[in-house]
């Protein structure tokens, strides 16, 4: 038995390791059972196997952790045959950003959004971290930071979900990454204008158009509701481009129909978000039943005489 390791000497944490048996271990119908030294035991019949050790830097800085890896390989006799070697791990210091609030409300200024993060590190052993670059997600970012330059706050100046990033350099030469997200968004609102006149008679076809959206930002939702019992709309934030110009016909009067009000039909658009939510109406859209022209003739008539039209609209 005997096994092969990739890349062969000390390699970070947080990059696999490929173990290799092929023309070191001999026989048939072999299987092989993997002691990583880690707690992890795997038994496979593959020849190859790829493992990856989550090992932390401790106060000391320690440059290196050593895994004692066996091997075990059985065949279908079930003799036995064990190989060793050691596994040297560079640590990874344990670290990540922190905030008080990863959701980030703000009042548009003049139709613009700013939004304001603040950031702090938790590393376990700041005394191990050479640097720490920060990344936005808005393609900018800190670099060759110190632990001590923290906290550290970041202006956005659009809606949207960001990605903020820390690299972590350790002071042995390895390092962490770590990601989180950070939303940014206006709270709810938008513009309904209506297209045309807001009255007539059945059927009467009516277009709104929706503007002012841009700063909701990446979780919002919409529910458009026409007032009239139809269907409600609903689309997010993905989807809405495809909905600013909506058109709709009403067949009914606002009279008649028990969704209607005595004054129209109130149309509405819902906005919600991580935010809040708010309710936009439209007041009104009012529309008539059409009058029915209809009159009676006398029937038989005879050439020359004279009759009475009976008008029966």
């Amino acid at each position: 038995a005997g096994f092969s390791m990739t890349p062969p000497s000390r390699q970070c944490a947080n990059v696999p390791i490929f173990f290799d048996t092929r023309g070191l271990s001999t026989g048939v119908g072999l299987t092989y059972t993997w002691y990583f030294g880690d707690g992890t035991v795997t038994t496979t019949n593959h020849d190859t196997i790829t493992h990856r050790y989550w090992s932390w830097a401790q106060n000391n800085c320690n440059i290196k952790q050593l895994y004692d890896v066996i091997l075990v390989v059985t065949d279908t006799n079930g003799c036995q045959a064990v190989a060793n070697d050691q596994a040297e791990v560079g640590p990874l210091p344990r670290a990540y950003f922190s905030s008080t609030d990863w959701i980030i409300c703000s009042t548009p200024v003049n139709g613009q959004i700013f939004g304001e993060l603040t950031i702090d590190r938790e590393i376990e052993y700041p005394n191990c971290i050479d640097f720490i670059n920060v990344l936005w997600g808005d393609g900018t970012g800190a670099y060759n930071l110190d632990p001590n330059d923290f906290p550290l706050t970041h202006t956005y100046t659009q809606p949207g979900a960001y990605q903020v990033c820390g690299f972590f350099m350790g002071t042995h030469g390895c390092s962490f990454d770590t990601c989180h997200t950070a939303i940014v968004e206006g709270e709810p609102l938008a513009s309904v204008t209506l297209s045309g006149a807001s009255n007539g008679c059945a059927p009467h076809q009516v277009t709104f158009n929706i503007d002012d959206y841009q700063n909701n930002g990446p979780g919002s939702i919409y529910r458009w509701d026409w007032g009239d019992g139809s269907p409600l709309l609903e689309w997010d934030s993905t989807q809405v481009a495809s909905y600013t110009t909506l058109t709709h016909t009403y067949t009914e009067s606002h009279c008649t129909n028990p969704f209607g009000t005595p004054n129209g039909y109130e149309v509405s658009l819902y906005i919600e978000n991580l935010c809040g939510d708010t309710t936009m109406y439209y007041q009104y859209v009012e529309v008539y039943e059409a009058p029915t022209a209809l009159f009676g003739v006398p029937s038989p008539l005879c050439v020359g005489e004279q009759f009475t039209l009976t008008n029966v609209t």
